[in-house]
């Protein structure tokens, strides 16, 4: 006997749309996008003088937003190089308010429908609909589409539609969250996707869930029907679900239905299931028929279970290797809602090896589930909340509590919807949330929940009693990011989580790791077409041309970008080697236009890929399968032998079985060595292949090597870079070294000779400060920080010769970075040729902050180095090798500066010897 149970609810007239993910079988739809008109009610008198039951106003299209159509506040700001400018992207013009939207459309002669409902699928945030000027109702959603039944105000021929949108805050929610934000998108105004009616019979389906989860191989299904006669109706009912083969799964019944709105639940039995994961999207066909009503649709199974302290899928242990959505759209300002436009930017997510999208403080549109659900995607959706006073019983609360009712009934029949929180990084009362946490997890028990992604509390520690995963940025026993690590421990690949996860009995994910500036792709500027402007781009650019660097723009933001690649790939290694790991969440992948300018991804603003970025290299470690290597560091000596663990992280779509891992370690193409591993890791697992020894006495200069790994005939492979320097002695030759700038090393260079000027930091005038790891987020937005965003090097140098670089700062630079200071060059002369080295400095002051530089001096050669190359020699290997590349170079033919300063000149940025005495002293 199928168990099903029918429940009488309200009557409306209007309520919250839930979206089918599929399409009803139903003759009759009017579509009402394309032409309407708009009227801005800036002083809301237009209900109380009907503007609802007359035409005017201007021409606007539909989808779209009045900013389109030209209204709106025009955009009037000075575009200058400060807080105020750089804080974000700016509407060309911009309304908050009350807006009426009114067309007139034609009920065709054909219509026969008894039950008909408007669709509005996508505002922000109130709408309010008038049908030949009898008010239908209002909704309120910022997550789900608007939806009101219609028929009775509906007249053969000629109807007028009046909506009313009104976009300004409605329950003191703030401006936070993406859903509601100028910081990414845009507080626009107007109505996108899908904009229709709907007739139907008068038995009409509204809703089909067929939830993803099985129990027994037993689906649960979810209908909604609404009975429009005045009666109660004994109707025929058969659903079915064919799978990509073919096989079908079919169930009938005959079903009693009440007058008005019904819900019940239906089972059907799935014959031989073929699971829906990120491995095998698979998906069902599913049809209904409830009387003569129809209803088609996609849907996946999955099972997912938090167990162990593990995410589960399927019977396998998943990883979560996930970026963060904040509602991005720089060409439109708001989502976009069709199927094609979501394939095109989870493909982009997807080709760097990512598995998951962490919706933060907002839920994407149907089309981004149906795109997900296509290709294997795995989200978290969280509330339009990001709130530090959440649980006071008022009406945001409220607004919440049914909000995150509406988000599941639209969108939990998704095989790709595993998790949901309540918001990011929330504060308040957490009794309040862990309730609400426990509602929802009875109403979607298929989903896993959590109270927050991450807070700045206790919470923030350790979760909630009843979260079933938890994110976070550190546990009580320490973090689980590297940010506030990489410029303190010595690089290697050694580190992990594992002393900080031994208290979980929940899965754990890292929250918004990297968060690594780089220079911003000024360039990128002519690309914003739409009602979204990039003053900061222009600022910047401004300034860069002002200063005769804006050709050093494009170099800037592609060395600060590759340094944030190599920190990307420590990070998430550190995740991969940590066992217990469940998974990261980076922040970001792609640029992040708002909170001060966070141009923090790989990619830009419009997902494309910044210079040098390669997604193919990104896959070699964030993949299902990644080979992992630990070593005690990144730069060895030659009397050293080279030590290398082995490791493979396996979550893929099975056990690795007798599988060979190669090994090898290449001086550019030569191979060095090479050594092979039969391996054997169950999924799901971090498993440990072996070691291998190399002596590094035959490497005679200095040399950047790579290991490789590469498990054979999979496609899975990753390398890293070590670095090797000889122990020979410095030859000083004829250079003579200073540390002060004293009439000595001027008279040295007023005669002709060659100096090496090493500044003690204490003598530089105004030092620019720097470390290895770039500004964390955003300079504007943390300006206390050292705000520098790694080096641009001019690795063709001959200074660099036995001293192997590339352009951008990698590991090798560390000691000599971790804590440095240039000086400005402009102080100097603002003629000067690039430095050999410089700091990439922050945006929002675009000095030179240089490391290496040279140039003539009288009739002598100076070179100045303000990196510490000189202490403690036989621990600091690199920095000790450097000074003997310089000195090399200087003893050489080829140091030849092409400037010329005066001893004066010079005296701009660094004390002499004297000065720098009395300012130790104090006078």
């Amino acid at each position: 006997m199928i168990f099903f149970r029918t429940i009488l609810a309200f009557a409306a007239l209007a309520y919250p749309a839930l979206i089918s993910y599929g399409q009803e079988a139903s003759t009759n739809r009017i579509d009402l996008t394309g032409r309407w008109q708009v009227r801005l009610d800036p002083q809301d008198v237009g209900e109380r003088e009907s503007w609802f039951s007359r035409d005017g106003g201007q021409a606007a299209k539909l989808p779209g937003t009045v900013s389109e159509a030209g209204l709106g506040k025009a955009l009037q700001m000075p575009v200058e190089l400060n807080t105020t400018t750089l804080k974000r992207l700016r509407q060309r013009r911009r309304y908050q308010g009350a807006a009426f939207f009114h067309r007139d459309f034609d009920l065709p002669e054909s219509w026969e429908s008894t039950f008909a409902e408007l669709t509005l699928e996508r505002v922000i945030w109130k709408s309010k609909v008038w049908i030949n000027g009898q008010l239908v109702g209002e909704a309120n959603s910022l997550s789900t589409a608007h939806r009101y039944r219609v028929e009775p105000y509906l007249n053969p021929g000629r109807n007028s539609i009046c909506v009313l949108v009104d976009n300004r805050d409605q329950v003191e929610l703030g401006t936070n969250s993406h859903a509601f934000t100028e910081e990414t998108q845009s507080i626009w105004n107007g109505i996108v996707g899908d904009i229709s009616i709907r007739g139907r019979p008068e038995i009409a389906i509204e809703d089909v869930q067929v939830l993803p989860q099985l129990n027994n191989n037993i689906a649960r299904c979810k209908f909604v029907v609404f009975n429009s006669t005045d009666e109660t109706v004994r109707v025929p009912f058969e659903i079915k679900a064919i799978d990509v083969e073919g096989r079908r799964s079919s169930q009938k019944d005959e079903i009693e239905l009440r007058p008005g709105r019904n819900q019940f639940y239906q089972t059907l039995p799935i014959r031989s299931p073929m699971f829906w994961s990120e491995h095998h999207p698979n998906l069902y066909n599913v049809s209904c028929k409830i009387g003569s009503d129809a209803h088609t649709s996609r849907t996946g199974f999955r099972n997912l279970k938090a167990r162990d302290g593990d995410f589960w899928l399927n019977g396998d242990r998943i990883f979560l290797r996930g970026t963060l959505d904040c509602c991005i759209f720089p060409r439109t300002g708001y989502p976009p809602t069709s199927l094609a436009d979501w394939r095109e930017q989870l493909q982009a997510i997807q080709s760097f090896g990512f598995n998951h999208v962490r919706y933060h403080s907002w839920c994407p549109p149907e089309a981004a589930f149906q795109a997900a659900d296509e290709l294997g995607v795995y989200f978290q959706v969280e509330l339009p909340n990001w709130r530090a006073n959440i649980g006071q019983r008022d009406s945001a609360d409220e607004f919440l509590k049914s909000e995150a009712e509406r988000i599941i009934n639209a969108y939990a029949q998704h095989p790709s919807f595993l998790l949901m929180s309540l918001g990011n990084e929330l504060k308040g009362d957490f009794g309040w949330m862990d309730e609400m946490v426990g509602q929802l997890r009875k109403s979607a028990p298929h989903i896993l929940m959590t109270s927050t992604s991450f807070s700045f509390s206790q919470r923030g520690r350790k979760p909630g009693p009843v979260d079933q995963f938890f994110v976070t940025q550190e546990t009580t026993d320490g973090w689980i990011r590297g940010q506030w690590k990489l410029n303190s421990e010595l690089p290697g690949t050694m580190s992990d989580y594992t002393d900080s996860m031994k208290r979980f009995s929940i899965p754990v994910v890292s929250h918004e790791i990297g968060q690594y500036a780089s220079y911003p792709l000024v360039e990128d500027v002519h690309k914003y077409q739409g009602n979204l402007r990039a003053v900061a781009l222009e600022a910047i650019q401004n300034d860069l041309e002002a200063k005769g660097r804006l050709a050093d723009a494009r170099p800037y933001a592609k060395n600060s970008t590759a340094l944030g690649f190599e920190l990307y790939k420590e990070e998430i290694e550190r995740a991969l080697r940590t066992e217990k790991m469940d998974g990261y969440q980076v922040l970001n992948l792609q640029d992040f236009p708002g909170q001060s300018t966070a141009t923090v991804g790989l990619v830009n603003a419009f997902l494309e890929c910044k210079d040098g970025v390669d997604p193919d290299r990104f896959r070699e470690f964030c993949s299902p399968v990644v080979p992992l290597v630990q070593l005690p560091k990144r730069t060895w000596s030659q009397d050293e032998t080279l030590t290398a663990d082995w490791l493979i992280s396996n979550f893929g779509a099975g056990d690795i079985e007798n599988e060979t891992l190669t090994v090898t370690l290449l001086d550019g193409d030569h191979q060095l060595m090479a050594a092979r591993f039969s391996t054997d890791v169950p999924q799901g697992s971090l498993g440990s292949v072996g070691s291998i020894e190399f002596p590094l006495a035959a490497i005679k200069s200095p040399r950047r090597l790579t290991l490789k790994a590469v498990i054979n005939g999979t496609g899975y492979a990753n390398r890293w870079s070590v670095w090797v320097y000889p122990k020979v002695a410095t030859n000083v030759g004829t250079v003579k070294v200073f540390n002060e700038l004293d009439a000595a090393m001027i008279q040295v260079l007023e005669d002709g000779g060659d100096v090496l000027f090493l500044p003690d930091p204490d003598s530089m005038t105004d030092p620019i400060a720097g470390q290895f790891v770039p500004v964390f987020w955003s300079p504007v937005h943390f300006p206390k920080q050292p705000g520098t965003m790694g080096c641009m090097i001019d690795d063709e140098h001959p200074l660099f010769k036995n001293f192997p670089t590339n352009s951008h700062s990698d590991w090798q630079w560390w000691k000599m970075l971790r804590a440095c200071q240039g000086f400005d060059l402009d102080e100097i002369s603002v003629e000067q040729p690039r430095p050999i080295m410089q700091l990439i400095d922050k945006f929002d002051r675009n000095t030179r902050p240089t490391l290496i530089w040279e140039t003539k001096i009288g009739l002598g050669r100076l070179l100045v180095c303000t990196l510490d190359i000189e202490s403690n020699p036989d621990q600091r290997i690199a920095p000790a090798a450097l000074k003997r590349s310089i000195l090399d170079y200087m003893n050489s033919d080829e140091f030849r500066p092409n400037t010329r300063v005066s001893s004066e000149q010079l005296m701009r940025v660094f004390r002499s010897s004297s000065e720098t005495d009395d300012q130790r002293r104090g006078d």
